[in-house]
């Protein structure tokens, strides 16, 4: 039986964005600010 064993990578070493800009979030959250804008402004 063979088990491979691959070294752990280091803290810090490979480093994941939590969070990615796509299209869709900022369409929305561009229609969000639209929405609570005039309520700022008192429109």
């Amino acid at each position: 039986m063979n088990v491979e064993v691959r070294e752990a990578p280091e803290p810090g070493a490979v480093r994941r964005r939590r969070f990615r800009w796509g299209l869709k979030e900022v369409s929305g959250a561009l229609g969000d600010l639209g929405t609570f804008l005039p309520h700022i402004i008192g429109a």
